[in-house]
């Protein structure tokens, strides 16, 4: 990860030189991002994203050792923009209890699936797929940080609602695991809802996962459900879309 932590530092610097890189590798990061978003992964190409940033193949070569290493940037970016948008949600919860944080972050990615459908494909792609993308530790280092920011603070209010009491003991890690993997399960079946009206309904079966979940791990049905109406009143989708 050398290379991606020495081109983030010299990005941070204010010296003119500094910042010119900085425009030029949001620039190269822009172009591998659309051509990823439009095509898929399989059309990141160094000759493509170079005839659309305008840059020869060496110039990319300079910020990016390899085709691996761009990748490897274009996913952390893809899914750090989930991660900027989550934190938007999450200070709509501020400090409120941590079944309503729960609630509010993973119904925040349920509107994140229909808002920005394109780049919440290529995320489920990222998980689903059984061809290894990264191999290298240099190239997966950066989803990794990326994907860790974007579990912890489940980890974290799930934490709470155990010491809370408002849930019952158990690996706060291993649930945030679960209802994510079951959100993106369900989510996958929204392109059927139009072949299956009134049997497949992915928002309210998300909600009804989540609800059944966190019941199971000793919620009270009552503080479940004010928590749950607590966060249908609040603008999620409007916060999202202010940032993607």
């Amino acid at each position: 990860m050398v290379y991606f932590v020495n081109v983030i530092h010299e990005a941070q610097n204010s010296r003119p030189q500094s910042r010119r890189r900085q425009r030029n590798l949001a620039r190269i990061l822009d172009a591998a991002t659309g051509l990823v978003v439009e095509s898929g992964f399989d059309a990141l190409s160094i000759k493509q994203v170079a005839e659309e940033a305008d840059y020869t193949a060496g110039a990319i070569y300079r910020y990016f050792p390899s085709k691996d290493a761009l990748l490897g940037a274009v996913m952390a970016r893809l899914m750090a923009s989930l991660a900027d948008a989550l934190e938007r949600v999450d200070a709509l919860a501020g400090n409120d209890e941590p079944l309503v944080r729960i609630v509010a972050r993973v119904d925040a990615y349920r509107a994140y699936s229909a808002i920005d459908s394109h780049r919440f494909a290529l995320i489920a792609t990222m998980l689903a797929e059984g061809r290894v993308r990264l191999v290298g530790r240099e190239e997966v280092g950066p989803v990794l940080d990326v994907a860790r920011r974007l579990f912890l603070p489940l980890v974290v209010a799930l934490t709470e609602a155990v010491d809370a009491k408002l849930l019952s003991l158990g690996s706060a890690t291993e649930r945030a695991i679960l209802l994510f993997s079951s959100t993106q399960g369900i989510l996958q079946l929204r392109k059927q809802e139009r072949l299956a009206i009134g049997t497949i309904e992915t928002d309210r079966l998300c909600l009804a996962g989540l609800r059944t979940l966190l019941i199971g791990w000793g919620a009270e049905t009552i503080t479940l459900d004010a928590a749950m109406q607590k966060v249908s009143t609040m603008p999620i989708a409007a916060e999202l879309g202010a940032v993607l």
